[in-house]
């Protein structure tokens, strides 16, 4: 990245990581993905001008009920059942801390790429703090 190859080659960069309403899962305020690598995340939002963010604001609004999962297993043949498999032991782990469906934080990211008209989104400036403070790893838009 530092040589700007990359940047200026790439159109488009889509990342699941931050958050812009200030509501962490790693830190008070910052998202595991950019938390892990402050400094790192801040290099990439800066060299590429055009990322869409998939961060937990809206990533926490996407989710998998037990009942739609059931139904990708019992009605989508092998890709169905495939998606029920390998969510399985996510599932287990969120539904022993008492949640009753799952946020596909991942899978977001995957779906801007793929089907980009379903989301609403808009242009804005985002830094990432890596003071070292209680706020590192915030991505501030």
């Amino acid at each position: 990245l530092s040589g700007g190859a990359v940047a200026k080659n790439a159109r488009r960069l889509v990342i699941m990581g931050g958050t812009t309403d200030g509501r962490g899962n790693k830190a008070p305020a910052a998202e595991a993905n950019i938390h892990n690598d402050p400094d790192a995340a801040k290099i990439v939002f800066a060299a590429f001008p055009d990322i869409t963010m998939a961060g937990l604001n809206v990533t926490r609004q996407v989710r998998l009920s037990p009942e739609f999962r059931h139904r990708l297993r019992d009605g989508c043949g092998a890709v169905g059942r495939w998606i029920f498999a390998i969510t399985q032991h996510y599932v287990d782990i969120l539904t022993s801390w008492g949640n009753k469906s799952i946020a596909v934080h991942d899978s977001c990211a995957v779906m801007a790429v793929l089907a980009p008209w379903l989301w609403e989104s808009e242009r804005v400036c985002v830094d990432v703090d890596n003071g070292g403070g209680l706020c590192d790893g915030a991505t501030v838009a």
